[in-house]
């Protein structure tokens, strides 16, 4: 902002004159000029606002909304703006007021808002168009205001929304480092994230480094997401046209998020590794929760040393983070490079909490069937060694209960000392009264309803439900909200599902409950236990668990159980799912990600040709809608996804036979450009390096001399002399060949 206040926004009304050419409108009882007047006043004088009058006529609005002082020519949207009134603000733009009108000084509404530091007023005005490369006279846009008067967060909030950072706007600010550092956030995070150690030390005023404030551009990116989204779901509720500016803008938003949730360190470690490493919990659900990150599983990602984020975890001893990475769905199974997975590393540092959250069903020796169908050879023996049990972890509420032991005078350390599992049973009922087991914190983490189906142990299940029906809608205490049932469908345990619903049934009839609800229960992922049934590939599972309104029901990444079904690669569970919606072939999740994308990360390649036949076989006679999308909403197609998507290792020779299915089904995105104007050619050669793909894209067409938006071919980008180049010159010639050959058939033919 100009080094003094606008001297203009000082004076009193009573020393303005409105520019308004008309005065008493003859059908109204109200003078336009009156009305600007009035709110001008109360602006400047009492820092409020009076609501437009309800009766003026369109024209008349109009007329208001673009009158101006007679000095500075502001509008009644700059003074609200400059006044921090976000309320009149809003009913402004809501009216129509021009966003980008500028005053005598150049200025539009949005320079004011980024001078005074205000984001709030700055985003509302962002979402109704406010444009950032608006200039005032001396040629500073709304992000050099910011900078010059040194307001980071609104500095931040315009870098986000894709304002870019000049050398010229850097020279200028040189006397004020610190802030560059803090403002240029984006680019110091992710020269920090793709190895540049120099700026990762980048601190703010706050003493923060580019790599916290990378968290917090990461949560303003997801605002500014939903935003978009909002914008676009109103255009299309209201059956309009949807603005090719906004569908850019929701693109380049979702591309800068997940090239920003692809970044490493010089370990190759993702933001996941960081959180973890600085213990910041908070970090971590804000990381695994955001709805917009397209790669799911980018959490099971492995640093140099082979670690993954729940390793790391582990290493750290944090229960809260191991919680939750498990409950997000993080691989327990992977090793690292010294051959420790997960589980293996607490049972080896002796954190036996860390154990039971882990949830390793090999280790549970309670494998008992729900009482109406138990048999005599499935029962645990009536004596079993409880010190064994107590070195795997195995026991519910472990910790608690031989503390009480040992408050009862029993030696436990006594290795041939057994206890009956009546006794070990009674004494679970007898802990707590709330039925909440306690780690060593004192924190409740889970019920003893879900321990019971951790520990495979349908006995207690039986007593706890007994003694307390509500203990089935208790949720855990581990950041997920999942109910016991959800453990039962996690962990593929049709046994007590069954169980669950039919006590259920029993409390419907005896009028507990109002409604079979259990089916529809979402956890904080927003998932159903169908959801859970449909990734372990269960279909007698997923056939218990249905029902309409859980086949029907996303999770907060949009995601129906058919997706998840097809993730896990079972046909025949995919086409029941089908057949119960034959519509859900166009269904997509928020990303625009179809069931034939999930199903490439199966890397099933007989999946695909299933999917693909039964969607051209409902879609005879049907209306376009039936069938699949193929590009999602960041303009990748399905044919790229085959080629990037990461697939199971036992599964990755089955990603030619797959892209030549997509090649032979839609030809059409052979050499389909994306944003950045790549076609699924560069990918295959970038991405994967894989001559045998890019050798099939070309016989099936790629053409290599397509320019992306810088200008550059396949072709141009090859190394001289090189296996690629000389790929690239043999299918050049086939295909002049092949041209030459049907020129020649076309001509004999037309002679």
């Amino acid at each position: 902002m100009r080094k003094k206040l606008l001297w203009s926004y000082l004076f009193l009304g009573g020393l303005l004159c409105c520019n308004l050419e008309s005065m008493q409108n003859p059908t109204q009882n109200y003078s336009v000029q009156q009305v600007w007047l009035n709110c001008w006043n109360a602006i400047n004088l009492n820092a409020t606002f009076l609501p437009i009058p309800q009766n003026m006529l369109p024209q008349d609005i109009n007329l208001l909304l673009s009158a101006t002082d007679q000095f500075t020519q502001n509008t009644l949207l700059h003074q609200a703006v400059y006044k921090n009134i976000i309320a009149f603000t809003q009913e402004l733009l809501t009216r129509g007021s021009n966003v980008n009108q500028q005053n005598v000084y150049g200025e539009t509404p949005l320079h004011l808002a980024a001078g005074i530091g205000n984001p709030a007023i700055a985003r509302l005005l962002l979402q109704y168009g406010a444009s950032l490369d608006s200039k005032a006279m001396d040629g500073r846009t709304a992000l050099d205001y910011a900078l010059a008067e040194g307001k980071g967060d609104a500095a931040q909030l315009l870098i986000l929304w894709g304002a870019k950072i000049t050398p010229s706007i850097q020279k200028n600010d040189e006397n004020k480092v610190f802030m560059n550092q803090n403002i240029n956030l984006r680019n110091n995070f992710l020269a920090w994230a793709r190895g540049k150690k120099s700026e990762f030390y980048f601190t703010d005023q706050n003493g923060k480094s580019a790599q916290v404030n990378g968290f917090q551009y990461l949560d303003m990116l997801a605002d500014k997401i939903k935003a978009l989204l909002k914008k676009d779901q109103d255009y299309r509720e209201q059956k309009t046209l949807v603005p090719q500016d906004l569908t850019n803008q929701i693109q380049t938003a979702y591309s800068e998020l997940n090239c920003f949730v692809d970044c490493h360190d010089d370990n190759r470690g993702t933001l996941l590794h960081v959180a973890v490493a600085n213990g910041q919990i908070n970090v971590l659900r804000q990381l695994l929760d955001c709805p917009y990150i397209e790669n799911e599983l980018w959490f099971n990602e492995r640093d140099v040393n082979g670690d993954t984020a729940l390793i790391k975890a582990v290493e750290k001893g944090n229960r809260d983070m191991v919680g939750f990475l498990t409950m997000s769905g993080a691989d327990q199974s992977i090793k690292n490079n010294k051959g420790y997975s997960a589980l293996s590393l607490a049972r080896g540092m002796k954190k036996n909490d860390l154990v039971s959250i882990l949830m390793p069903s090999e280790t549970f020796e309670y494998v008992v069937l729900p009482p109406k169908t138990v048999s005599k050879s499935a029962l645990p023996s009536q004596k079993s060694s409880l010190a064994p049990k107590a070195r795997q972890g195995a026991l519910l509420g472990l910790e608690t209960i031989l503390e009480t032991f040992k408050k009862q005078g029993v030696d436990i350390t006594d290795t041939e000392e057994t206890f009956s599992d009546k006794d070990i049973d009674n004494l679970l009922l007898q802990l707590n009264p709330n039925y909440y087991m306690f780690d060593r914190g004192q924190l409740p983490i889970y019920t003893y309803l879900h321990g019971a189906v951790l520990n495979g142990n349908s006995n207690a299940a039986g007593k706890l439900l007994n003694k307390n029906w509500q203990l089935l809608y208790m949720p855990d205490n581990q950041n997920s909200g999942k109910l016991p049932i959800h453990y039962a469908a996690m962990l593929d345990r049709p046994d007590f599902a069954e169980y669950f619903l039919t006590a259920e049934d029993k409390l419907f009839e005896q009028k507990f409950v109002t409604s079979h609800v259990l089916k529809m229960q979402q956890d904080l992922f927003g998932r159903t236990p169908l959801s859970y049934a449909a990734m372990t590939g269960d279909h007698a599972l997923c056939k218990m668990l249905f029902s309409p309104e859980a086949n029907f029901a996303a999770d907060k990444k949009g995601v129906i159980p058919l997706f998840y079904a097809a993730q896990a690669g079972n046909w025949e569970l995919v086409k029941w799912f089908l057949d119960q919606n034959p519509l859900s072939t166009s269904r997509v999740d928020n990303f625009g990600k179809s069931v034939l994308s999930y199903a490439l990360k199966s890397g099933n390649n007989d999946l695909i040709s299933n999917i693909i036949s039964y969607a051209k076989t409902i879609q005879k006679g049907q209306m376009s809608f039936w069938s699949i999308p193929l590009f999602d909403k960041a303009g990748n197609s399905v044919l790229k996804d085959a080629i990037v998507t990461e697939m199971p290792i036992d599964k990755e020779n089955n990603r030619g036979a797959i892209v030549e299915i997509l090649c032979k089904e839609y030809p059409d995105l052979i050499n389909k450009i994306d944003n950045f104007g790549e076609t699924p050619l560069y990918y295959a050669l970038s991405k994967t390096k894989d001559l045998k793909l890019a050798t099939l894209l070309l016989q099936y067409g790629a053409d290599s001399s397509i320019k992306n938006a810088k200008g550059e071919t396949v072709r141009g980008r090859a190394v001289h002399g090189s296996e690629l180049e000389k790929l690239l010159e043999k299918a050049e010639k086939d295909q002049q060949q092949l041209f030459i050959d049907f020129a020649r058939v076309l001509a004999e033919f037309v002679k």
